[in-house]
């Protein structure tokens, strides 16, 4: 999923030197600010393109003329500075990209993950060798680029950044590597240390990978953590952390942004920081009210935010309709924001099942959700924030027996919803993507 913390910024009074009328009485901005590390989203002239600023300072983006902003050899958008990223807005409706080939693919968007122009989703097709679908932006379209095949059966989280995947398979965590033409696997898979895999669940950002062994220690399942580090295009071990105990199933859930990391221990949520071959535990992440069953089904964290999904959690009297808990990080220490329910909690449901999050837009999928007389559709929800404020501002129903919103990620400006179940019986699953309202 996305690691990067980008604050999408839109049009306001404070970002802008001034304004020019242009023809019909319509308002054109002279230039725009883009602060340093922060993202903003420009709609001028015809030309929308979301702009990250990772130069060092403060940018100056002139918008006044169509030659100024987009058009010809001396605008901006042909001669952007160097650590200037530029992404096509996302545009149009929702799209289907459910896999065309043959046979069916069981189980697309179980796992999906978003980053700049790629996507990526694991499939449990046995048929095709288990692949992974790679699904790429052009001119804020997107359309299937590549599929490569695991030969490995069952669960496969998945996440990118840039140019690199990584995959959890049961037996190891493999990276792929996008050389600008294909993609292809880099390097030996990362087994961990002996007696212990890895591939649980797995995170990238930049050249660390965190990724988790959750049942090592077969049968008392103590639970593993693995952080590796890439130089010259090797991956290395450099942290290794075991659960205090049986049953701690430590490494089943993970999530990595930065210098931060947090897992699942014991149901608790744990939040780790450091680099390379140095962690230390910063804090315990508690739920008020706790909620029914698993607190950290999922997780997902962007800067000084972590969402935890509690997709179990009884609401009002509905036995899994499931919550999702929000953490913020005030210098080191952390306290709760806010405790997320569906707007329609359902027996059931399992509303954050999957979440994601890129700076103030969170997402959160709701599986299972049942639409009576046709079946479980499934959901995905679109929250804001404001200040300290959650607020729900869509929400997406998948079709029949979808099960829309399995597996969710968001780069801020595209929203990915798996739909495994999409007819009931794993045939004809698919992923679909819907443009940030």
């Amino acid at each position: 999923m996305n690691k990067r913390y980008l604050k999408t910024l839109f049009l306001t009074l404070a970002t802008l030197a001034s304004l020019t009328l242009l023809p019909g009485g319509a308002q054109a901005a002279e230039e725009y600010v883009i602060p340093n590390g922060g993202t903003i989203t420009i709609n001028e002239h015809g030309v929308c393109t979301a702009i990250t600023n990772n130069s060092g300072n403060d940018l100056m983006a002139p918008t006044k003329t169509a030659n100024e902003w987009s058009t010809g050899g001396s605008s901006f958008l042909e001669n952007a500075p160097l650590n200037i990223e530029t992404l096509t807005c996302c545009t149009g409706g929702q799209q289907n990209l459910a896999y065309t080939g043959s046979p069916y693919d069981n189980y697309l968007g179980s796992f999906v993950a978003v980053d700049g122009n790629w996507a990526v989703s694991s499939s449990t097709n046995w048929t095709n060798g288990y692949p992974l679908h790679f699904f790429k932006r052009t001119g804020g379209v997107w359309s299937e680029n590549q599929v490569l095949g695991t030969a490995i059966s069952g669960r496969k989280p998945v996440d990118i950044d840039g140019d690199t995947v990584v995959v959890g398979r049961g037996d190891g965590t493999f990276v792929y590597y996008y050389n600008g033409t294909t993609w292809s696997q880099q390097g030996a898979a990362l087994l961990g240390i002996p007696d212990s895999f890895g591939g649980t669940n797995v995170a990238i950002d930049g050249d660390t990978i965190v990724t988790g062994d959750n049942r090592f220690g077969d049968p008392s399942y103590f639970g593993r953590i693995y952080v590796y580090t890439r130089s010259a295009g090797v991956w290395s071990l450099q942290y290794t952390m075991t659960g205090a105990s049986w049953n701690y199933y430590i490494g089943k859930v993970i999530a990595l942004d930065g210098d931060t990391f947090v897992a699942n221990y014991n149901n608790t949520i744990r939040v780790y920081t450091g680099a390379g071959a140095t962690w230390s535990e910063q804090a315990t992440l508690t739920p008020s009210p706790a909620p029914a069953g698993v607190f950290g089904n999922e997780l997902a964290i962007s800067g000084d935010t972590v969402v935890v999904g509690a997709s179990n959690d009884n609401i009002s009297g509905k036995s899994g309709a499931g919550s999702v808990y929000v953490f913020t990080r005030s210098g080191t220490t952390w306290s709760q924001q806010a405790k997320l329910i569906s707007d329609d909690p359902y027996t059931n449901a399992n509303f954050g099942y999957d979440v994601s999050i890129s700076g103030d837009l969170l997402i959160i999928g709701e599986p299972k959700y049942y639409v009576s007389g046709v079946g479980e559709n499934g959901r995905t929800h679109i929250f804001t924030r404001s200040g300290t404020t959650w607020t729900r501002d869509s929400i997406i129903v998948g079709a029949a027996n979808a099960n829309f919103g399995t597996g969710v990620d968001t780069d801020g400006l595209s929203i990915f919803s798996g739909a495994p179940g999409k007819d009931g019986f794993g045939v004809n699953d698919a992923l679909y993507m819907d443009c940030v309202p």
